[in-house]
């Protein structure tokens, strides 16, 4: 994937509605608004730290997502912890399975008709997706 490629992604998230969400993140980064946008355009390449503060302003995968793309590895989210362990893994554990039961759902759905065509596959990637993310995320509970 391109350099390209990553402003126009970043780009997309930041614009959604209107441009405050671009003005916070160049304050964040003690910029100017212009110079930010210099970014997104491509006049100016984006450097680590603003990459990191890009990721940190939004709630979402999609940036990180971006650089982990034909590697072996996914985006989990940290796990929500209450400081109770034992509940903490508990309701990590029912998360997971719930996650998993999706993935079974739309395995189901996609088979009624006896094949698996490319939205099919689609959403059942996404749901493995989901599930690999609740799993990692359990493991960091039970780890920690």
């Amino acid at each position: 994937m391109a350099e390209e490629d990553f402003r126009k992604l970043a780009h997309r998230i930041f614009t959604r509605g209107d441009n405050t969400a671009i003005k916070d993140v160049a304050v964040s980064l003690g910029y100017g608004y212009h110079k930010l946008y210099s970014r997104f355009r491509g006049t100016a390449a984006f450097k680590p730290h603003e990459i990191k503060a890009l990721i940190q302003q939004h709630n979402g995968p999609e940036l990180i997502e971006y650089f982990l793309v034909d590697t072996q590895y996914f985006v989990a989210p940290r796990p929500n912890v209450t400081g109770n362990n034992v509940k903490d893994i508990e309701q990590g554990a029912v998360h997971t399975v719930l996650e998993a039961v999706d993935v079974l759902r739309a395995v189901e759905r996609s088979m009624r008709d006896q094949k698996i065509d490319h939205r099919d596959k689609l959403e059942i990637l996404t749901e493995i997706k989901e599930a690999e993310g609740a799993l990692a995320s359990l493991r960091s509970l039970v780890e920690s």
